[in-house]
């Protein structure tokens, strides 16, 4: 096997290319990691919408609600019961 010697320019180049492999990588877990956090905070987010939906409900019967301006309107079509898998 016979050896050599790269190129400075060569070698600083492949350096740089390395470190920049390195820091994408190192961006793709903290992204990874923010994904993480923010489905958790979806998920937490679901949770709070339906105990408000149902406090909602609770109080007012089943209605339809605009955002807009608060008002809302009676719904009144029978409550169809879903079984979850």
């Amino acid at each position: 096997m016979s050896q050599g010697k790269l190129q400075e320019s060569e070698l600083e180049t492949l350096k740089i290319q390395e470190q920049k492999g390195s820091a994408l990588i190192n961006e793709l877990a903290n992204v990874k990691l923010a994904e993480s956090d923010i489905m958790d905070a979806l998920k937490a987010l679901k949770v709070e919408r339906q105990k408000l939906f149902d406090e909602l409900k609770e109080k007012y019967g089943p209605i339809n609600i605009n955002l807009a301006d608060g008002s809302y309107e009676v719904d009144e079509a029978p409550e169809v019961e879903v079984e979850e898998a």
